[in-house]
């Protein structure tokens, strides 16, 4: 069993060095995005390691576009089409992300797996909140100041749209853990369906619908295990996940997530170095999974 760990990165070197070193494992290697627009010798100086690789293309993301799905598909290329090694899974990352289990305990896991997609997913009705994300025109990648005009414009004169093609529309977490076999399929299917591909480039935030709409509608449907593997504090109304402190740490112990998101060592310093404690023990004492 080998994996690959996509990281997607775009500030706090320091704090991706730490997640790059809790990863360390003869049968895994970290390939990294780094956003165009932080890319440095500096960035990179601080998360070179043996096992580290980086996405050459990269390209300037932003939050909620497109920008983040062709960042990921990109992950996927270089690990699949351009590496010379055959890994099995390929797990994305972001660079606030932790572990809450060992490396070892990660691999024996995904030994287990039968070959399965940890997606986690729901179908997208109409007239929700994530039926108007695909229905209404969004601009995120086109920044800020662009984006609050086009899409006041589009909201006047284009309405909203229907989703053209005869797949159900799917949406979840963008944190995913895939067979190589699976990813593979989304290379091949993206190429093959440019106007699939561009109808999300109005979806809001499409990587949380892209690759679930193209996988659950696909042969690999009936091995997608509907399950993150990864603990996220989102707070009732937030477009962002709440940052994780002390206080979270009791909630990780279940062994329900081997990963969580997200942290910030700018305010609490000592957080990864009491989860890496709390692992210990319990994996010591065998009360986690």
């Amino acid at each position: 069993m080998r994996i690959a760990h996509a990281l997607l990165v775009h500030h706090k070197p320091h704090q991706a060095r730490k997640l790059i070193d809790s990863l360390e494992h003869p049968d895994v290697d970290i390939w990294v995005h780094i956003d165009k627009r932080a890319d440095s010798p500096y960035f990179r100086e601080c998360l070179q390691k043996e096992n580290v690789y980086f996405i050459e293309d990269n390209v300037r993301v932003f939050w909620a576009g497109m920008s983040v799905v062709e960042a990921m598909l990109l992950c996927i290329r270089s690990i699949v089409r351009v590496s010379q090694r055959k890994y099995d899974y390929i797990n994305f990352l972001s660079g606030q992300d932790y572990p809450l289990s060992t490396p070892y305990r990660f691999l024996s896991f995904l030994k287990q797996s039968s070959r399965g997609e940890f997606m986690g997913f729901r179908p997208v009705i109409e007239g929700t909140e994530d039926g108007y994300r695909c229905a209404r025109y969004y601009f995120n990648d086109a920044g800020p100041f662009a984006k609050r005009i086009l899409e006041k414009l589009s909201r006047v004169f284009l309405g909203e749209r229907k989703f053209p093609f005869s797949y159900s529309l799917m949406r979840g977490t963008q944190w995913v853990c895939l067979t190589r076999e699976a990813c593979e399929y989304i290379l091949d299917f993206s190429s093959k369906n440019r106007k699939f591909f561009d109808y999300f480039k109005y979806v809001q935030a499409p990587d949380e619908f892209y690759f679930h709409t193209i996988l659950c509608n696909s042969p690999f449907r009936d091995k997608i295990v509907n399950r993150t593997l990864h603990f996220t504090n989102w707070s009732e109304g937030s477009k962002h996940p709440g940052v994780l402190s002390f206080q979270d740490i009791d909630v990780l112990q279940d062994g329900l997530f081997y990963f969580a998101r997200k942290f910030d060592l700018d305010s609490t310093p000592d957080v990864f170095e009491r989860i890496n404690k709390r692992i210990l023990f319990l994996e010591t004492h065998g009360s986690i999974v």
